[in-house]
């Protein structure tokens, strides 16, 4: 689907930048291929690459998500859960 529409998925709120899987705490130097440690996180490369950071665990988005966003997302599941 992301190639298709040509956007990123999920995108970081504070960088404005598409998420990539990864092992939890890793750094920019890091390289897909090398292991992998038990937590799955998406994780954000910064503007720069100076300022990455773990954005949220895999299954776990919506808690990181601000206010906003997150309330979107609940109401979403909300109309889905209801029968017609």
């Amino acid at each position: 689907m992301v190639e298709l529409l040509w956007q990123a998925w999920p995108v970081c709120p504070f960088h404005k930048l598409g998420t990539h899987p990864r092992p939890e705490g890793t750094t920019a130097d890091w390289e897909y291929g090398e292991s992998w440690g038990p937590g799955v996180v998406w994780w954000c490369r910064g503007h720069r690459g100076d300022d990455c950071h773990d954005l949220a665990s895999v299954g776990e988005l919506a808690g990181a998500l601000p206010g906003k966003q997150r309330r979107e997302l609940r109401r979403g599941k909300r109309k889905r859960g209801r029968t017609g």
